[in-house]
């Protein structure tokens, strides 16, 4: 039994849409611990197990054959990496590796991982290009740091092709409104429901915002290249929560109120990425503005 593709964490929100996308051509694998297995179509296959587990993967890799790695298997809130780093290093640094050695193991054609604008830390060079100094502020932007090495380590050493795709702020229908990272989730939940929203500090905080449907785009076409890199994948657009709130209340028609509260320490003020270079590479370009991105949200959260 062969497949082309096998995604790990691709029950969650940004995997199961590239899995939705690939159909029969990929195997899913994840532990469903923030993942669904509603999020994927009837006719993809699905193992649960854990990263962590060598002897599942390895049952995995064998029975399957996969061609091609997309891995997206991980913990992501990046408040819990602080209180929690060993659990952090456990799932993102450990786990991760487990997949470069199969991937290598197996001979695959390439990997790809996925990593985040967390690895360059608070840095004031906007647009933030690939090539800029790495200082993660936190466990989870290190633990994504030092994976990225290990791939260049697994293709020095083992000939494992790789693209690291550093995501901007992902939004999308099945993002969980429980993680730390979703605000667009979050804010989704409470505007919906006409609920008041709490902005932290006073919002003028700006992220650089891109839809799971371009995410999920970008991903299938850096699977599909030979080429290895590392690449950013984001609008190359700012946005302040202030005016995010905004166009979220219209978009819902929300009579929702907005608060303040007291700006939460360590948060990043301002972050933008570059993506010249993956326009330029592989001919990528992002579809949706915030306005359509969101539209299009609402209504598969309608479905």
């Amino acid at each position: 039994m062969k497949y082309k593709y096998l995604i790990t964490g691709g029950a969650g929100f940004i995997g199961s849409e590239i899995a939705n996308l690939l159909g029969s051509d990929c195997i899913v694998i994840d532990n469903l611990t923030t993942g669904k297995e509603t999020n994927l179509n009837k006719q993809i296959k699905l193992e649960v197990g854990d990263i962590r587990n060598i002897q599942f993967l390895e049952n995995v890799f064998k029975l399957y054959r996969p061609e091609r790695i997309i891995h997206l298997a991980s913990q992501i809130d990046a408040s819990l990496s602080i209180v929690n780093p060993n659990l952090d290093a456990e799932i993102n640094i450990l786990g991760s590796i487990n997949i470069l050695n199969m991937a290598a193991k197996y001979a695959c054609k390439n990997i790809i991982l996925a990593s985040s604008a967390a690895v360059y830390g608070d840095n004031k060079n906007l647009p933030l290009k690939e090539n800029e100094t790495l200082n993660p502020l936190n466990p989870y932007g290190i633990s994504k740091m030092t994976i990225e090495s290990y791939a260049k380590f697994f293709y020095k050493n083992y000939g494992l092709n790789y693209v690291i795709l550093r995501f901007s702020n992902v939004y999308g229908a099945k993002q969980n409104s429980n993680a730390e990272c979703g605000a667009i989730a979050i804010f989704t939940n409470r505007l919906m429901n006409n609920n008041d929203v709490t902005i932290y500090g006073k919002g003028k905080q700006t992220r650089d915002f891109i839809y799971v449907k371009d995410v999920a785009n970008a991903t299938i076409i850096a699977s599909q290249n030979n080429k290895v890199g590392t690449y950013n994948v984001s609008t190359n657009e700012v946005t302040s929560i202030n005016h995010l709130v905004n166009i979220m209340k219209d978009v819902y028609k929300s009579s929702s109120n907005i608060n303040h509260a007291e700006k939460r320490n360590g948060e990043i003020m301002h972050s933008c990425l570059d993506n010249k270079k993956i326009i330029k590479d592989f001919d990528w370009t992002p579809l949706y503005s915030l306005q359509t991105g969101l539209s299009d949200m609402r209504s598969n959260l309608k479905k």
